[in-house]
């Protein structure tokens, strides 16, 4: 008798256990590309919010909200009865404590969400990346200037490409322990990927990487 009730119960726990991975499968209607668990981004700074449309019902809403969470508490309200188009650009709250975050998509009745990977949010880093910015397009072979402005003695380079998931990968040092002047004259090499890069500068005695905002490397026009 006491084998046949512990079964059962395990039998019970099965079908529990087995609605609820249904239900929290169901949940994501949404794939949060960006931010994702590399993504690092100071508080008061611009944050691009991609994501694609996941499951059947998705598609057909149009309008969306999106919250800044917490664990399961909703930190602020980033917009709401926005459309459902797959990207959304804001400014984060400068008031935000450092520390690990997700972005919450919801339609606007609360019938289907998502949450993006879990990132991380810094205290505002005391650099200011000057160029390059979002609408620089730079080719390889050419020159182009890097400038900043920050204090400190020697600077560190390096270029970062953005994945088409949105995820970071190191492709090269571009300046290493370079004397502090503000600016620096990169010619940027051949044999690099057409594609979306950010440019990390860390200037001690400050330990936090400074990251650009995302710009365009491609290969040059060839003339006809």
């Amino acid at each position: 008798m006491k084998r046949n009730i512990s079964l059962l119960l395990i039998l019970i726990s099965i079908i529990f256990c087995g609605t609820d991975v249904s239900a929290q499968a169901s949940i994501q209607d949404f794939n949060i590309i960006t931010p994702n668990h590399t993504s690092r981004i100071e508080a008061g700074e611009t944050l691009l919010i991609k994501w694609t449309n996941y499951s059947y019902s998705a598609r057909n809403i149009s309008m969306l909200n999106i919250y800044i969470v917490k664990g399961n508490d909703i930190i602020c309200t980033v917009a709401k009865n926005i459309s459902n188009n797959g990207k959304y650009i804001t400014k984060l709250p400068s008031d935000l404590n450092p520390g690990q975050y997700k972005i919450k998509i919801t339609s606007v009745d609360e019938t289907s969400s998502a949450f993006s990977e879990a990132f991380r949010i810094i205290a505002e880093i005391p650099i200011k990346i000057i160029k390059p910015d979002s609408n620089s397009m730079w080719e390889q072979g050419n020159e182009h200037k890097i400038k900043w402005s920050a204090k400190g003695d020697k600077v560190y380079i390096n270029l970062l490409k953005i994945t088409k998931a949105g995820k970071l990968t190191s492709r090269l040092r571009i300046a290493d322990a370079e004397d502090n002047r503000g600016e620096y004259l990169w010619h940027i090499p051949d044999g690099l990927e057409d594609g979306n890069y950010i440019v990390a500068i860390r200037i001690p005695p400050i330990k936090e990487v400074k990251h650009s905002m995302p710009f365009t490397i491609k290969k040059p026009k060839k003339n006809k």
